[in-house]
This record gives C-alpha cells, sequence and structure tokens, in this order.
C-alpha cells in the first residue's frame, strides 16, 4: 500500500467509530462494576464519569486521539506525515474568521431542517447549555477548544492527507461525509457535511491544518457564546422580576418559522461566505505560486512547463491559471512514477469506506425507531 491512500483513510475511519465506542462502552461498564461492588464508596467516582464534560472528554479521547496514535504506530507515519502545519497568517486567520461567522446562518438552517423531518431535539445545544452554565470555562475548553484540535487531528489530519491524490471536490466531500457520520448524531449531520466540505477546502488551499482547527474553533466558540449570552439575558430578566417562557422547540410550528426565518437571514449571508471564500482560494493560490518561484529555479521547457513547474493536467481538465489547483502541481525533474499521485489504488469506494457508512446507517436507524 502506497503511503497515502483513501483505502488507509476509510479504515482510520472504521476503527475510530469502533474503538471510539468500544472505549466508551468499557469505561461506563467498569464504572458501572466499580458501583456495583464498591456501593457508596465508588458513587463519587462514577458520577464525576457521568458528568456531560467529563463524558464528552472521554469520548473525544476515545475517537480521536487513542486512534490517530494507533494510526502512527501501525502505519509508522510521523506527525509531520500526517497534519500540514504551515503557518497561515492574519489575513488567512480573518478570513477564515469572516467565512466560518457568515456560514452559521446556513448550517443552523440545516440543523432545523434535520430536525423538522427527524422529529428529533438536539440534545447536543441542551448539554452545551448545562456545562456552560455550571462551568463556563470548563465549556469553552471542551467545546469549543479539544473538539477544533482532535477531531481536526483525526478528519483534516489522517483522512484529508490519505485523499491528496484524489481530486480536491471529491475529497472534500468525502471529507464532509465522514465528518458528519463522525458525530454520531442524525441531528448534526447535515451541518457537520457543511462544515467538513468547507474546513477540508481551507486546508488544500493553505496547505495547513490550522486553517480548519481556527475555522472549527471559530464555529464552536460562537455558538458556546451565543448560549452564555442568551442564559445571562434570562437571569437578568428573571432577577428583575420578569419570567420569559421557553417555547416548545420542537413544535411544528415553531420550526417551521425557524426555518423560514433562517432561510432568509441565510439567503443574505450565505453569498458573502461565497465570495469571502473565492477571494481566500485565490489569494493562497497566488501565495502557492509565488513561494514555489521563489523557491525553485526557473526554467525553460516545453508547453507543460509554467516557470519551472510542471503541472499535471490530470484530474483537472487542463490547466486554467484562473482555475488553478495547487492540489495537481508537480515538482520539475521529477519522476512521476515516484509521485504519491501516480501510484497505488486510489479508488474511494473501499470495503471500511462502506462498512462505516453501513454502520451508520444501522446506527441512525436506531435512534429515529428509539
Amino acid at each position: 500500500m502506497p503511503k497515502y491512500s483513501p483505502r488507509r483513510a476509510n479504515n482510520f475511519m472504521l476503527l475510530s467509530i469502533l474503538l471510539g465506542n468500544v472505549l466508551v462502552s468499557l469505561i461506563y461498564f467498569t464504572a458501572g462494576y466499580i458501583l456495583q461492588i464498591s456501593g457508596e464508596a465508588g458513587v463519587a467516582l462514577v458520577s464525576l464519569i457521568l458528568q456531560p464534560g467529563v463524558a464528552i472528554i472521554i469520548g473525544q479521547l476515545s475517537v480521536t486521539i487513542i486512534p490517530f496514535f494507533v494510526y502512527l504506530l501501525v502505519t509508522g507515519q510521523r506527525i509531520a506525515d500526517v497534519l500540514p502545519l504551515k503557518p497561515i497568517g492574519p489575513l488567512n486567520l480573518f478570513l477564515i474568521a469572516l467565512i466560518t461567522v457568515t456560514l452559521m446562518p446556513l448550517a443552523t438552517l440545516l440543523n432545523i431542517i434535520t430536525m423538522f423531518f427527524m422529529g428529533i431535539d438536539n440534545n447536543v445545544a441542551e448539554i452545551v447549555g448545562e456545562i456552560s452554565q455550571t462551568n463556563f470555562g470548563l465549556a469553552f475548553i471542551i467545546i469549543a477548544i479539544m473538539p477544533s484540535i482532535f477531531e481536526e487531528i483525526a478528519l483534516r489530519g489522517v483522512v484529508l492527507s490519505n485523499y491528496r491524490n484524489v481530486d480536491i471536490h471529491k475529497a472534500a466531500l468525502v471529507n464532509g461525509l465522514f465528518f458528519g457520520i463522525f458525530h454520531l448524531n442524525p441531528i448534526q449531520f447535515l451541518y457537520a457535511f457543511l462544515l467538513g466540505y468547507v474546513f477540508a477546502l481551507m486546508v488544500f488551499y493553505t496547505k495547513s491544518i490550522y486553517s480548519a482547527i481556527f475555522a472549527h474553533f471559530v464555529f464552536n466558540g460562537t455558538q458556546i457564546l451565543l448560549v452564555r449570552f442568551a442564559q445571562q439575558y434570562l437571569q437578568h430578566q428573571a432577577a428583575q422580576g420578569e419570567v420569559i417562557p421557553m417555547p416548545d422547540v420542537m413544535s411544528p410550528e415553531m420550526l417551521i418559522t425557524s426555518m423560514i426565518s433562517y432561510a432568509i437571514v441565510a439567503a443574505i449571508f450565505t453569498p458573502v461566505a461565497v465570495i469571502l471564500f473565492k477571494s481566500f482560494r485565490s489569494i493562497n493560490r497566488k501565495n502557492f505560486l509565488k513561494e514555489e518561484f521563489e523557491t525553485r529555479p526557473l526554467e525553460t521547457g516545453g508547453a507543460n512547463d509554467h516557470g519551472g513547474l510542471a503541472v499535471s493536467t490530470c484530474g483537472t481538465g487542463g490547466f486554467d491559471s484562473a482555475d488553478f489547483d495547487t492540489a495537481h502541481v508537480k515538482l520539475p525533474d521529477a519522476d512521476p512514477s515516484t509521485q504519491d499521485g501516480f501510484q497505488g489504488d486510489q479508488r474511494i469506494i473501499t470495503a471500511g469506506f462502506v462498512l462505516t457508512i453501513v454502520l451508520y446507517i444501522v446506527f441512525v436507524i436506531i435512534v429515529v425507531t428509539s
């Protein structure tokens, strides 16, 4: 098997889901066993483990970091082989923050649509609100910081690195699909799919996982800040003697009203996000070419030589400076047979891919029918 391949990524996703859930189940089974044999002495330990914040930490470690190190151990790769750690600069940070914020209305709309058609409440929001109200600092760490690092290491690190030789948009779509599955929550699937797709493209164009980590942090951090702001507002109103009745968020009327409201907001902000992303893409393509021209000697050659860069038209439909895809650039004088993009099986549909999809479908059926 080549150093990078979709098969490895798909197997990692399957391992992450299986190993993560086995480890989580084992931890809680052990906690129950301790409680059974120790009685009152084990209540404190079990109560700690069952707290929402601790449960999230255990889950994050089980489905991201532990499989990540298992992957490195099995493949013999280094962290630098998996995680592109190129600095991204303040302009990129600014654009990434704007893109992420302007995509939030669309992400929220997708979340509401899922709730409407599946008839399932968003228990994630309830858990976030509970943790935030108890300890906001802890909530910010485990909701905003930890997932933005741990999940990106797994999805935009291991998975995306193994899709580096696949067409950029196909790779991003699969990454979005896996990101939706990764959460193991039907309510989160659609908007996680969207974010996973965008985050993957950000990594492709910046050649850095820092772009996805920052975007993920901005999204989750903004959500928890909004939850905290709402909590403080309600507390302030209660202190003034005004009790605001909480609406039934799962009522069809409320969901339809929310859908219409967010559809209008998304219609305004999503085009802005698209324009910003195009600017972001253009800037990073120019930066890539500038770096290559500065670090590689210029050569004169045939029609396929562009300032010393041999540009592969494989998967791009020909070279177009207006739609240049840095994922298909080869360095000059390189032997194509030894390039990552020209060796090994690059099929997306593998046994690991199919099993991951099947497991998720079974999981969704269980959740919806239970």
